[in-house]
């Protein structure tokens, strides 16, 4: 006989009847529990989608939800047909507003950018910035577009990498025609402190800051204080052969790193044997002479500078 035989079916212990409305009911009070009014705030106003009229501040988005808007009015950077994603959010407690604010449109960048306002109504500045995926190729739509294996898209990734790999204010050449978004062309522009501020604190502690004037004057590769105020001027590598700094050697003393140098030959001479009448039973070898005692020219031949064979790429320099 099994064990199920033997247990009598009126001993048998039994279970209350759970019903369906009980669950609910339950259900019910255990959210009221967990949900605070914080909670449940947040739940309400985070599906709230407000479309503004383009121009729209941004210290008027004061709303919590998220807010579409086509300006450039206290954004996180200039332009005023740039549009936006700003999410605002607001501690019911502290009264703190939040706004995250993401560029859809316009500009070269993707800009994420964050602020807050106190309960005292004051805006803080904004944090964040630009941030590039195109640094390591995924925004860029045709960076993989020629690739046709996994080994070459681990190649080009190697290639971002290696870009990456570089810091502000490092000069170098590349095989490419076009600027990616954190280089600029060596190429001695004035540039703007506000616009450039990385590779300004680059430029007064590189040791490579000089005048405006001692710029113009011998010093195109390094970087010039501008007007003295709100400008700087980077570094001119165009048409230049790049020499490394001789710092003490003694081959091209003299020298500071960044100074400009012009096209030299070394001296040298070219001798012309020449014979004249003998004189005291003997031939004598001279330098011939034009008729008036001047030099003797013996034609002339070359361009207008002395280089070696070489190839031109572009020279960047990275500003951030």
């Amino acid at each position: 006989m099994t064990l199920e035989q033997r247990v009598r079916i009126d001993q048998r212990p039994t279970l209350p009847e759970v019903l369906l409305a009980d669950l609910i009911a339950g259900s019910r009070d255990q959210q009221a529990i967990n949900w605070t009014a914080e909670t449940l705030l947040k739940f309400v106003t985070d599906a709230r989608v407000f479309e503004q009229p383009d121009g729209t501040d941004f210290n008027a988005l004061l709303a919590p939800g998220t807010h579409f808007v086509t300006t450039g009015t206290n954004a996180p950077v200039a332009g005023a047909g740039n549009r936006w994603a700003v999410e605002v959010i607001l501690d019911p407690t502290s009264e703190t507003l939040l706004q995250r604010a993401s560029l859809l449109e316009g500009g070269t960048a993707l800009i994420i950018g964050h602020r807050r306002r106190t309960g005292a109504g004051v805006w803080e500045n904004w944090l964040g910035g630009s941030v590039r995926p195109e640094d390591v190729g995924w925004d860029d739509p045709n960076w993989f577009s020629d690739k046709i294996n996994l080994k070459e898209v681990i190649i080009a990734i190697g290639e971002w990498l290696y870009a990456l790999d570089r810091g502000v204010g490092d000069i170098y050449p590349v095989t490419r025609t076009t600027l990616r978004d954190n280089e600029l062309k060596a190429n001695g522009a004035l540039l703007s402190r506000a616009s450039y501020p990385e590779l300004w604190a680059h430029a007064q502690s590189s040791g490579l800051l000089v005048t405006e004037a001692n710029w113009s004057s011998n010093n195109q590769g390094s970087f010039s204080s501008g007007d003295g105020s709100t400008t700087f001027r980077i570094p001119d590598l165009r048409g230049e052969f790049m020499r490394g700094w001789d710092d003490g050697r003694g081959v091209d003393s003299g020298r500071g790193a960044g100074t400009s140098q012009g096209f030299a030959i070394q001296s040298h001479v070219h001798p012309i044997a020449g014979y004249e009448g003998s004189t005291g039973g003997g031939t004598g070898a001279t330098v011939l002479r034009q008729t008036g005692g001047g030099p003797f020219n013996v034609g002339s031949t070359g361009g207008t500078e002395t280089r070696p064979r070489n190839v031109a790429y572009m020279v960047v320099i990275r500003f951030r």
